[in-house]
């Protein structure tokens, strides 16, 4: 599944560094309608901007114009998938049927802008990777799964 998602990513970095004009976001269609599912690529993305508050706040602090529309777009379609849109029905409708282009145009807007600096994509998109050191249970010890039964014989023997 990682190795998955990083082919994705360097996919995703390879095209916007090379032919930002191919790229489309990842959306799902509606089998029974044909209606492009386009919430939760919105709402996951603005998931994936609050693990990295300090490189964000970078962003929307940018005096940059272009910038700025490209986050009031991604603020809009964010309220618009939560439910905290203050657009009357039409509007909501049109926004629906915008969503799927817009999306592609914030991610290229925004890639093209590089208000992060003058990294490549595939270093933007490259996550960070934390290492976590794990002690061996000692052979007797009981599991620490609260089993009571000896490591070896519970969580451990796989």
């Amino acid at each position: 599944m990682e190795a998955t998602l990083l082919g994705h990513y360097h996919g995703v970095a390879h095209t916007l560094e090379e032919n930002p004009g191919e790229y489309l976001p990842l959306l799902e269609m509606d089998e029974r309608d044909g209606a492009v599912v386009w919430k939760p690529w919105i709402l996951g993305f603005v998931r994936a901007v609050r693990l990295r508050p300090a490189a964000w706040a970078r962003i929307e602090s940018t005096d940059d114009l272009d910038v700025q529309e490209t986050l009031l777009v991604i603020q809009r379609l964010y309220e618009a998938a939560n439910g905290t849109s203050g657009l009357e029905p039409e509007g909501l409708d049109l926004l629906d049927n915008l969503a799927p282009m817009l999306i592609g145009g914030v991610v290229r807007d925004l890639n093209a802008e590089k208000p992060w600096g003058d990294r490549g994509a595939s270093e933007r998109l490259m996550p960070r990777t934390t290492h976590v050191t794990v002690e061996k249970a000692a052979r007797e010890s009981l599991c620490g799964c609260g089993s009571e039964r000896p490591y070896t014989r519970c969580c451990g023997s796989h």
